[in-house]
């Protein structure tokens, strides 16, 4: 926005001779009218003197009326109202801002009405004069009168706006104005020439050079003039349109050489790294503060109030030489920590030199800085980062300043929005390729647990850098928490496996007891897995547990070198920890279903469990009453031909269980044994009936051809029998068949009975 103010100066002042003589002129005529007689006529010609020459002065000037309005450029928004501090010391003159909160952010800015009554540490400089420090009472002014410091565009004249008019009106030069189309097929047509006297003159066309018509039985009309339309009415036939008559202007055009490639970016960040188009987007904003106000230095650093630190993220300065290298600085008594710590913008001005390096934490060395700024920059309430920019002038920035780079706080706040917005899907992302990887792992290997943890390793292993990774679980056969599976790049860790977990000290032990993740930045001597694991210095150390919703099965544990693990890293570790925990549980449900269920209902067989309870059951019958009973272990026979097509087994399975229970009565029991054996009790039936009937079960599964797939296929099976006598029991008559089927196997296709 631009604003004119009136310059009498220019009216008054003479340009010219000319311009004298009329002022001259006009006191010459003032002067015979009212002092030099008292004559009628001689004062009425002093009065026409006096109004001739008045009227020519203002001919002379009127040209020059237009250039008596300056330019300037305004506020493009009403200046902030901030209640200023001043406070003056030996260190330079400082100036604190409050109402920056209400003023520059919108959101939760009451929050930190308490954060501003802490008080703020005192900037203590080398200049030890403590007894002026202690005079020096800060004075409270409101509303101070300050010069802005941004700087302004070139005045633009006045005029421009009636120039731009006259060259549009000129720029349209010799044209063509098609009224109406007569009914004999002519076209009425009028020429309209804008000369710069602003008449128009009707001219007839001159034939040829171009050809045109016009077939439309439309009305074509632009517009109404105020004067009067001179047109004729002509056969249609070919015109002639001179194209090539300049049309008269008054403005000058100036035509730049300059390349397209100084308005493109060489080397734009990809949209896939949201971090590298922060940076870019941030120097950016960087370049526009210091192309505006007077800024040798302009930078930007973020407020860690967790670790206390300064983190610069990013500078444009004049001074490379003299910044700082160091990219973290801890909070200190600087005017950037104080900002960061106060919520509350700070001007510094008339800095002293030796106190600069005070003030200044990014200064290495001392730059000459006479003037400094500095903006918090909010984000969801909470003081993120600083902007800051300093100069070698005195009394360089103000309230305007403020205002200036508190706009520029809301655009970081913005790209600190869309940074994290983009970040976070970013790592949503990772987390989901690394939960689809594992799941895709898991459908390609075996169903046991020990594929499971196989498969977690291999997955995590993709997300971070490690040295060692492990499983730790409980062995129910050692009935210890022990190391299930290590993954290692040093060999020395092999030997952690299946060594004991203490769970009161170490700290996979920790994570195990209470399902929490442990995670350390840098290992020490704490006792971490077991008593057989590498002693490291330094390096991270991570334990995830997995866990259910309701259970805690193991630990997942990680070492490696350098720092400790990005924290979105230990979410995707712990994503899948509790992945596995799940799958886990899961695991150990159906476990428990099949060993409580009494029947396998995809073969329909009896479950060990159960059919061991109803031999148990025979067996008794048996010794008190007689009964006779037998056992018949019935087992496939391999062959090397079979040992290469491991899934087609459990086809030629049900096979033989198909055949075997068409020759069963219906109160016979058939039932899992070991691996893939059948076990069979015939109710009822001595040993030779028992013989009989293994020898043609035997041989019907032997002839029978079966088609699996784009294969036909035959199968032989070994049986072994036993008979109950009066004093067996279950684990006798088991052994004895055993016996049996372990000779049947050695021969192949052979029913041996026990005797």
């Amino acid at each position: 926005m631009y604003k004119r103010t009136f310059s009498a100066k220019k009216i008054l002042v003479p340009a010219s001779a000319t311009e004298v003589f009329s002022i001259l002129a006009i006191l010459a005529g003032l002067l015979v009218t009212f002092f030099m007689t008292s004559e009628g006529p001689i004062r009425l010609i002093g009065i026409c003197i006096t109004i001739l020459a008045g009227f020519g002065h203002f001919m002379l000037v009127s040209q020059r009326l237009s250039n008596s309005f300056e330019s300037h450029r305004g506020s493009s928004a009403v200046p902030p109202e901030f209640r200023v501090t001043i406070m003056p010391g030996q260190a330079g003159k400082r100036m604190v801002f409050d109402g920056f909160e209400s003023t520059l952010d919108d959101t939760r800015a009451a929050e930190f009405e308490k954060m501003r009554s802490r008080p703020m540490p005192q900037v203590q400089s080398r200049v030890k004069d403590a007894e002026k420090l202690q005079q020096d009472e800060p004075i409270v002014e409101e509303e101070q009168p300050m010069k802005a410091s941004i700087k302004a565009p070139p005045i633009i004249p006045a005029s421009t706006e009636q120039q731009s008019s006259l060259s549009e009106i000129e720029d349209v030069g010799e044209g063509i104005r098609i009224i109406r189309k007569q009914s004999s097929g002519g076209i009425v047509i009028k020429k309209t020439i804008y000369n710069d006297t602003n008449e128009t003159d009707s001219e007839t066309i001159q034939p040829l050079k171009k050809e045109f018509t016009v077939d439309t039985p439309y009305l074509i009309k632009e517009h109404e003039l105020s004067e009067p339309i001179i047109s004729e009415q002509i056969p249609e036939e070919t015109y002639q349109i001179e194209d090539n008559i300049e049309p008269v202007s008054n403005h000058k055009r100036a035509i730049l050489e300059v390349s397209i490639l100084d308005f493109m970016e060489e080397n734009e960040p990809a949209p896939s790294e949201p971090r590298k188009e922060f940076d870019f987007l941030l120097a950016r904003v960087l370049m526009a503060i210091r192309s505006v106000i007077d800024a040798r230095t302009a930078g930007f650093a973020w407020a860690n109030h967790d670790k206390k630190q300064l983190v610069i993220e990013s500078y444009i300065s004049e001074s490379k030489d003299n910044f700082t290298q160091l990219r973290k600085l801890p909070f200190g008594n600087d005017v950037i920590s104080q900002i960061a710590h106060s919520g509350k913008p700070e001007i510094l001005t008339e800095i002293h030199p030796s106190a600069e390096l005070d003030l200044l934490c990014y200064y290495t060395a001392a730059a000459k800085t006479i003037s400094f700024i500095g903006v918090p920059v909010y984000f969801n309430g909470n003081v993120i980062g600083v902007l800051f920019a300093d100069s070698d002038q005195i009394d360089a920035y103000d309230a305007m300043s403020i205002g200036f780079l508190g706009n520029f706080t809301k655009l970081i706040t913005g790209l600190v929005q869309s940074y994290t917005g983009k970040y976070d899907l970013l790592q949503a992302s990772r987390a989901l390729d690394a939960i689809t990887r594992f799941r895709t792992i898991i459908s390609s290997s075996g169903d046991g647990i020990a594929d499971l943890c196989a498969a977690l390793l291999e997955s995590a292993s993709e997300v971070v850098e490690f040295t060692t990774m492990g499983i730790g679980m409980f062995d129910y056969e050692q009935q210890a928490w022990t190391v299930y599976q290590v993954y290692y790049r040093q060999v020395e860790s092999e030997k952690m496996l299946g060594m004991h977990i203490d769970l009161e000290y170490s700290l996979i032990g920790n994570t195990i007891l209470t399902a929490q993740t442990t995670a350390l930045a840098s290992i020490t001597d704490e006792l971490r897995v077991c008593d057989s694991e590498i002693s490291v210095n330094g390096g991270y150390f991570l334990a995830v547990p997995l866990k259910s919703q309701s259970h805690n099965y193991g630990a997942l544990f990680l070492e490696g070198t350098g720092t400790s693990l990005p924290s979105h890293d230990i979410n995707i570790i712990e994503m899948l920890g509790e992945q596995t925990g799940t799958i886990i549980e899961q695991l150990r449900f159906h476990e428990m279903f099949r060993s409580t269920a009494l029947m396998d209902e995809t073969k329909g067989l009896f479950n060990y469990k159960a059919f061991y309870a109803r031999m148990t059951e025979e067996t008794a019958k048996t010794r008190d009453f007689g009964n006779p009973f037998s056992l018949a272990l019935i087992k496939m026979d391999t062959y090397e031909s079979m040992e290469n097509l491991p899934e087609i087994e459990d086809d030629l399975l049900m096979h033989v269980i198909k055949k075997v229970k068409s020759n069963m009565k219906e109160y016979d029991i058939i039932g899992e044994f070991e691996g893939k054996t059948i076990v069979v009790a015939l109710i009822g039936q001595t040993l030779a009936k028992s013989h009989i009937w293994g020898e043609r079960v035997r041989k019907e599964i032997a002839s029978a051809i079966t088609e699996i797939g784009n294969r036909r296929l035959t199968v032989t099976v070994s049986i072994g029998i036993a008979q109950a006598h009066s004093y067996d029991k279950a684990d006798s008559l088991i052994r004895n068949a055993s016996s049996s089927l372990q000779l049947a196997s050695e021969k192949t296709n052979s029913v041996i009975v026990y005797s």
